[in-house]
């Protein structure tokens, strides 16, 4: 859903992974995981009504998706 929405995470998405053993992909990001799986529901279809913990941490998600992820839409 993001790589649609984000020509950032299309790219990144597109990149050849190294060769580990892991079971699964890992790609390392600096946010929270309160914060990145808050920004994810605002663009996961069906997702529940969240309440924000005030002003800031929706700046922040706000932040991160015109900067950091350059979503072009919210």
């Amino acid at each position: 859903l993001v790589s649609s929405a984000s020509p950032f995470f299309s790219d990144m998405f597109s990149l050849p992974q190294p060769d580990t053993e892991a079971p699964v992909p890992l790609i390392l990001i600096a946010e929270t995981g309160r914060l990145l799986d808050r920004f994810l529901r605002l663009w996961y279809p069906g997702a529940k009504m969240m309440v924000f913990d005030g002003l800031h941490e929706l700046d922040k998600i706000i932040e991160l998706a015109l900067s950091k992820y350059d979503m072009q839409c919210l």
